[in-house]
């Protein structure tokens, strides 16, 4: 299977999951865009066959949102992809914040996953980290919550 095609069904999951999403729909003169997409190969896809994708959000920002996806073949990942969205206003194409129902919705639909998809969704990113990134995480982690 060519290489874009992995880009075109990762863009398929992440459509899927956010229309998915309890969100307001957007307003007329906003849009999300694309700012960035990785996209790390893995193994080989085969065709004909059948994929699965994962999508979870990774962070979410005042204007932009990342997203972490994976796609599998059985039980083999073929790949990871990591990206961020933008919204912006149509008129302008400049970034525009989301909504806090926008946010909150994100965040809730995250949180209902429960604990055991977020548990395993975050192996998955830890995985998917480079070495450094992987140690400031971990060093995060053992900082003492703050009330």
């Amino acid at each position: 299977v060519n290489n874009a095609v992995y880009a075109a069904l990762f863009e398929q999951g992440r459509a899927t999951f956010l229309t998915g999403l309890p969100t307001p729909p957007l307003a007329a003169d906003r849009a999300v865009v694309l700012a960035s997409l990785t996209i790390e190969f893995r193994r080989e896809l085969h065709w004909p066959g059948t994929v699965d994708l994962r999508v979870g959000v990774r962070r979410i920002g005042r204007c932009s949102y990342a997203l972490a996806q994976q796609m599998l073949q059985g039980d083999a990942v073929i790949a990871d992809a990591d990206c961020a969205q933008v919204l912006i206003s149509r008129e302008t194409r400049r970034a525009v914040p989301l909504s806090e129902a926008q946010r909150a919705r994100m965040r809730a639909a995250y949180r209902a996953a429960g604990p055991q998809a977020v548990a395993g969704f975050r192996q998955v990113l830890e995985a998917m980290m480079d070495r450094d990134t992987l140690r400031q995480y971990r060093a995060l982690k053992e900082l003492p919550e703050t009330p």
